[in-house]
């Protein structure tokens, strides 16, 4: 994001798009976060996903009622992942893909000084992944929490191979196609030359679920911060802030007061 608004002076998603061919190695870097983090194999986040789904389902092993619910914890913990999934596409789709508006056509890629610590970063990513099971988590986690056995089957190094092994077989399969029978076309509207306005808005990308009966409600409320931890927490602390600043008078003895009342706060809690 820092990249692509160092090079574009844009910060909103209208005003983006079609960047991948401008800033290539930037856009393969964002590729990677995002999938990593969306937990797709075999980059590091699905190994670290993997990591807590074990967790949760080893926790269904004890007893009590939140143990007896592992399997609603770790649903939600797959929703999670597929909505990181979506959040992450509409942000690669408005900033990467698409047309390309006219403004952009000058857009470079940004510097080296910006560009090593994306590639380094992205390294780690895939790196981290592909040796998760035979290097990463025996040196990082074993070391710590001791001999971790899987519920599952999940080999690392034998599905990056099977991701290389599809990735090889799809190139070669469009190398071998008829690249010449194919050709592009831009979209007739009428005879009108300016397409910039007649891309689809990576802002409305959630417009489905805004206009569904069952979901509106809860949308519009999620767009006012109803369900946001981060903006829950900044105003109860604002709130509480608020609170404090009215005791915080200048008065010599209302501070005396508070003064004596954290005193015996302390001994109680001592005590």
């Amino acid at each position: 994001a820092g990249s692509v608004e160092e090079q574009t002076h844009e910060e909103d998603l209208d005003g983006l798009g079609g960047l991948s061919k401008k800033m290539p190695v930037t856009f393969i870097a964002a590729l990677v976060f995002a999938l990593s983090i969306s937990g797709i194999p075999p980059l590091n986040g699905f190994a670290s996903k993997w990591i807590i789904y074990q967790a949760i389902i080893d926790f269904g092993h004890q007893t009590g009622i939140a143990s007896n619910l592992w399997i609603v914890w770790l649903a939600l913990a797959v929703i999670g992942s597929a909505l990181t999934l979506a959040s992450f596409i509409k942000f690669i789709s408005g900033v990467f893909l698409g047309r390309r508006r006219s403004s952009m056509e000058k857009i470079r890629e940004s510097s080296p000084f910006m560009l090593v610590p994306l590639i380094i970063l992205a390294l780690f990513c895939i790196g981290f992944g592909v040796f998760a099971t035979r290097w990463v988590v025996p040196f990082f986690f074993t070391t710590i929490a001791g001999q971790v056995e899987y519920t599952g089957i999940w080999n690392s190094g034998a599905v990056s191979v099977l991701v290389l092994i599809s990735i090889v077989v799809g190139i070669i399969i469009y190398l071998l196609s008829d690249k010449k029978r194919f050709r592009t076309e831009d979209s007739f509207i009428g005879g009108e030359t300016n397409q910039d306005a007649t891309g689809f808005p990576v802002t409305s990308f959630y417009n489905t679920i805004r206009d569904s009966a069952l979901f509106s409600g809860i949308y519009r409320k999620a767009e006012r911060k109803w369900f946001d931890i981060y903006y829950l927490s900044k105003d109860g602390v604002l709130w509480l802030n608020n609170l404090l600043s009215k005791a915080h008078n200048g008065n010599l003895l209302n501070y005396a007061m508070w003064l004596v009342v954290g005193l015996i706060i302390m001994l109680f809690v001592l005590i």
